[in-house]
């Protein structure tokens, strides 16, 4: 699942080994889409877990199931979280930020101009319009035309 951003044709999961994009954005990133996908804290939690991922196991994004340890991969990489002080500060980073998404405002901030889902968006989401496709359907969202820095974007939570 690709969520479109606004020229570029990119995705909220974007890794940061590959990417010049701070380990703060990658993070609200990816809560924005764990937002969007309707799953819960723990769902993110688990997404973000380090060293769960299976090496020789598939990954299916097109089944319901959140994939374990993706997240963590694509913002953290081969950083190793060293004792039971450590894993609790990065819980409680990933309970913050899943707590901090405001889905207007956010998916303004970072172009997300449509999301293709084959569940309904989240009753809050300002979608402009929807169309149906083979692969679910495309919600073009109100500000899709606008520029990563306009005022114009929905104002999040103080």
């Amino acid at each position: 699942l690709l969520l479109p951003l606004l020229g570029q044709f990119g995705s909220l999961w974007v890794s940061r080994f590959a990417n010049n994009v701070a380990r703060g954005d990658i993070v609200a990133q990816l809560a924005l889409y764990a937002r969007l996908s309707g799953w819960s804290e723990s769902d993110f939690q688990q997404f973000m877990a380090p060293n769960e991922l299976r090496q020789l196991t598939p990954i299916h994004l097109d089944d319901k199931r959140v994939p374990p340890s993706i997240g963590y991969w694509l913002g953290f990489h081969r950083e190793i979280l060293r004792g039971d002080a450590e894993l609790a500060s990065h819980r409680k980073k990933m309970t913050d930020a899943f707590a901090r998404v405001d889905l207007n405002a956010d998916a303004c901030r970072f172009r997300l101009s449509r999301w293709l889902s084959k569940t309904a968006p989240p009753a809050d989401l300002m979608v402009q319009e929807t169309r149906e496709t083979a692969h679910g359907h495309l919600y073009i969202l109100a500000w899709g035309s606008l520029s990563k820095t306009s005022s114009h974007c929905p104002k999040g939570r103080k």
